[in-house]
């Protein structure tokens, strides 16, 4: 775990440097468990993502008021309300700048709000169980001590191994790279791509019905195409699974995203998962895109989505149920990976979008979001919601049934059928008693 703290080491260092003008000189980490605070002042932070951990930044006096002096220009002789501010912002910048170089290496992490705490002998609650890393800082000043605790090893060591074993060779492969390019922003760097070969793997839908890919063929690369088909602009943080979003070879025109009024109000909107802390890891243009990488495209095409639907919901009708489709994929990666509260999340986000996208769908696929909505509330434990959804799919059907097509009426009548029956065995029902998850196979985890 101590060479994941690296990053915060040198976040301290060049934070205390540029913001205060000091030189801090950390000493030997150590583990320990918890204890009184060797200081009268600390603040910590949370940090979320593959892992849960905080960290925390503790200052004696003597050292935090000349630090803030130093800072602001003052000539503060003890604690007050402005050190304890500076002391909060102190460890929202560390966790910054090191979060951004964590994602570098493929570990992403999001931080919530700084608490601070004072007296002498206080306790520091961190907010993961996990190994506790303390840290001691030598400035001029006097000492400050760092602490850091991550709830799981696992989560550092399983990306590592998914690096150093990501290489695909360009023979045996099921996937191409290629140079894309976004139509937005003002750079449109070039940034790896990848498509599968024709015919190179079986696609069959999930439980809810959405494309994935579940096996290769003979003489072809095992490689989940579902972790790499999202791409995402590095510049704007634009991302989709439509290739018609990027440019690549020949395509080089795209009516919709040339649009000059819609660049300068897409950007500065998708732009604002910088400010939230966001960082694009270089190994998400890797074929060795982590699961973790995998579920953060997702999150930043659900993004991507939402903002051309606002702008235009005329234009972009389609992107409204992608989000829900995005997001179920999102949840199925979740569930792979056990993480129990964010699958719950994106199943709850793709239950109020599919609500949301009914009025805009018809025929078949009015059927499809329906019975999305029937499986997930049900799975929410939201029987009111279940009734209503099935009572919309029944008045649609007997108010359009003259109008639906020959080729969707038996898609269509299964829908109907499947719904009935989940309902009927909701006390029953589980995704895992319908659908298999050893389906999912990762070239980068397994």
């Amino acid at each position: 775990m101590i060479e994941y703290i690296t990053p915060f080491l040198s976040a301290t260092m060049e934070v205390l440097k540029t913001m205060a003008t000091t030189e801090a000189k950390p000493g030997r980490p150590t583990k320990r468990g918890p204890q009184p605070a060797e200081g009268i002042i600390s603040a910590v932070i949370d940090l979320t993502g593959g892992t849960k951990g905080s960290i925390s930044i503790t200052f004696t006096e003597e050292c935090i008021v000349g630090i803030v002096n130093a800072m602001l220009g003052e000539t503060y002789t003890e604690l007050n309300a402005d050190i304890e501010d500076a002391v909060g912002e102190l460890v929202n910048m560390i966790s910054g700048s090191a979060r951004r170089e964590l994602s570098e290496s493929g570990f992403v992490f999001q931080s919530g709000t700084p608490q601070c705490i004072t007296g002498e002998g206080h306790t520091i609650a961190h907010f993961a169980e996990g190994t506790l890393i303390a840290i001691p800082f030598k400035t001029e000043n006097g000492l400050f001590y760092m602490e850091a605790c991550f709830e799981s090893q696992e989560y550092f060591d399983n990306i590592k191994q998914a690096q150093d074993t990501a290489t695909l060779k360009d023979t045996n492969s099921s996937l191409v790279s290629i140079k894309l390019q976004s139509f937005v922003g003002e750079e449109q760097p070039e940034f790896q791509g990848y498509f599968l070969k024709p015919n190179s793997q079986i696609m069959k839908p999930s439980f809810f019905l959405i494309p994935e890919y579940v096996a290769p063929t003979e003489g072809n690369e095992q490689c989940n195409f579902t972790a790499l088909e999202v791409n995402v602009c590095p510049e704007t943080f634009f991302a989709s699974n439509s290739v018609t979003c990027f440019k690549y070879g020949n395509n080089i025109s795209n009516p919709l995203l040339e649009d000059m009024t819609l660049k300068s109000s897409l950007v500065p909107a998708l732009l604002e998962m910088k400010d939230k802390g966001i960082t694009i890891p270089k190994s998400m243009y890797s074929v060795g895109r982590s699961v973790e990488n995998a579920i953060l495209s997702y999150n930043l095409a659900m993004r991507t989505s939402e903002c051309l639907y606002k702008f235009d919901s005329q234009k972009f009708t389609d992107e409204l149920a992608k989000i829900g489709e995005y997001a179920l994929k999102a949840a199925l990666l979740s569930k792979l990976i056990k993480s129990v509260d964010r699958e719950k999340e994106f199943l709850r986000l793709a239950h109020s979008t599919y609500r949301k996208s009914l009025p805009t769908a018809s025929g078949e696929s009015f059927f499809r979001y329906c019975f999305r909505l029937v499986t997930l509330s049900i799975y929410l434990e939201n029987e009111s919601a279940a009734k209503e959804e099935i009572g919309a799919m029944v008045k649609y059907f007997r108010m359009h049934n003259s109008e639906i097509k020959q080729e969707e009426a038996p898609r269509i009548k299964r829908y109907l059928q499947w719904v009935d029956k989940i309902y009927k065995e909701k006390d029953q029902f589980s995704f895992t008693k319908h659908q298999k998850r050893d389906n999912y196979r990762f070239f980068d985890f397994e």
